[in-house]
């Protein structure tokens, strides 16, 4: 082996230690990030256009019912979607048809009430529960 060849694998070698503690620097923040974001999750969803359903008008929602969600809730909305021969192609938690029923479930709104709303607003919903999904 070649003097050059030694000091080439040593340079590799810290570079490698080096771009591994930075990696490892980086998931502390990201978890850092991660924990922070679940602090301030909100399970309100301010509307940006007032909705009027059945005569009331609504601002916001309050999505809190997320936290008591069991997996029997998880099986029953998965029924649902079976019932209603509605493919769920990719992740179902962008599945908008799916995430009406999670909004449903956790509201207890009637599915109208979801299917009449601006799409803005529903946005809204649906970003809110995905986040929740993605955090806890």
């Amino acid at each position: 082996m070649s003097k050059d060849y030694i000091e080439n694998d040593d340079k590799i070698e810290e570079e490698a230690k080096l771009e591994a503690a930075s990696d490892i620097n980086n998931e502390d923040e990201v978890d850092k990030a991660y924990e922070q974001a679940r602090k301030d999750f909100s399970y309100k969803v301010r509307f940006k256009i007032p909705y009027v359903f059945e005569g009331k008008e609504y601002r916001e929602l309050d999505l809190s019912g997320l936290m008591d969600m069991t997996q029997s809730d998880a099986e029953y909305l998965d029924r649902v979607m079976q019932r209603m021969n509605h493919r769920i192609t990719g992740n179902k938690f962008d599945d908008s048809v799916y995430l009406k029923h999670v909004a449903m479930r956790v509201t207890g709104l009637p599915i109208e009430f979801f299917s009449n709303m601006k799409w803005s607003n529903f946005e809204d919903v649906r970003s809110t529960i995905k986040l929740y999904f993605l955090l806890f």
